[in-house]
């Protein structure tokens, strides 16, 4: 999903010109990811969840990045990475930055970060400095189930799931209701509406009362593929 789906095709294009200034129709692409991945996996995001959901595998997101958000990163980095190369080709340019749409890029960063990275040539140090003031905008939450789950998102095992090649013959392959639970548990989107479990206690429409239901029969399996995890490390 995050290689076809996400951003990839675009990354040369978001490099190679200032798209940050046409951020609507960035935003329509990113629209059009968000309704497809819904569709495909039947979760309903609501703006934080797709939020966290853009954000990169390490920062508690699934990896689906957005177009809106690496406009910025991929055109400052490509900027001032090219800088060298073109003063060499052509001497007489003598070119600095800022510069042009570069000016502006960075006056659009002031606008919404309060730092930038030390390493300007490179599109990762810019990225994960934007991510990172996302996230910090999601942990300031007052919902402590909703702060518990992104701290927990960013540890590592967590996406385990989202990286392994799906082979139904070593046990990787989700069905498309593990899929569905798995995202929606880690981003805090709705999964179900609310009813009452068999054991007798209700379940939100979260559905983390099935994580914990003494009549779940996949709770021990569960359990013991943890302690495995826990014996190899």
């Amino acid at each position: 999903m995050k290689n076809c789906l996400s951003i990839p095709k675009l990354i040369y294009l978001l490099r190679r010109a200032p798209w940050f200034k046409c951020k609507k129709e960035l935003e329509v692409f990113d629209t059009a990811i968000k309704t497809n991945m819904e569709k495909i996996c039947n979760v309903s995001f609501g703006e934080e969840n797709w939020s966290q959901a853009s954000l990169p595998i390490r920062h508690a997101g699934l990896g689906l990045r957005s177009a809106a958000d690496l406009s910025l990163p991929s055109f400052l980095s490509s900027s001032h990475a090219c800088k060298g190369l073109v003063n060499l080709l052509l001497p007489s340019l003598n070119l600095e930055i800022p510069y042009g749409d570069v000016n502006d890029a960075i006056d659009d960063w002031s606008k919404h970060h309060d730092s930038s990275p030390p390493e300007k040539g490179t599109q990762a140090a810019w990225d994960d400095l934007a991510c990172r003031d996302t996230l910090n905008s999601l942990l300031n939450t007052n919902n402590p189930w909703n702060h518990c789950r992104l701290l927990a998102a960013q540890e590592s095992h967590t996406a385990a799931w989202s990286e392994v090649f799906p082979t139904a013959s070593v046990g990787n392959l989700l069905s498309p209701d593990e899929l569905r639970i798995a995202i929606a548990l880690r981003t805090g989107a709705k999964i179900l509406e609310c009813s009452r479990c068999r054991c007798g206690k209700d379940v939100d429409e979260l559905g983390l009362h099935g994580l914990s239901c003494t009549k779940n029969a996949g709770r021990f399996p569960r359990h013991s593929a943890i302690n495995s995890i826990l014996r190899g490390h």
